[in-house]
């Protein structure tokens, strides 16, 4: 088991704490998903084999950069993967 899994089972923190540590600790942002509304056209950048298998959803398209969630921003290998099948 993860740590960061360890910690929400033992009910130290929650997952959203948990996330946004693990965020901030790799100079990323915290996104809580609650209320968050994500265009169509957006999601329809990844296909859903990709993100499926990857663990990923598209965010919001700046300019010619599409951010992504993920649950585990410290697995580089997949952020390599999808920037090479994306383009």
């Amino acid at each position: 088991i993860k740590l960061q899994d360890a910690l929400v089972k033992q009910q130290y923190l929650s997952a959203n704490e948990v996330m946004s540590a693990v965020a901030e600790f790799n100079g990323l942002q915290f996104v809580d998903m609650t209320d968050l509304t994500i265009p169509k056209s957006v999601i329809e950048l990844v296909p859903e084999s990709v993100a499926r298998e990857n663990v990923v959803l598209p965010l919001e398209l700046e300019g010619n950069t599409l951010k992504i969630l993920t649950a585990d921003p410290t697995n580089y290998d997949t952020v390599q993967k999808l920037q090479f099948i994306l383009n």
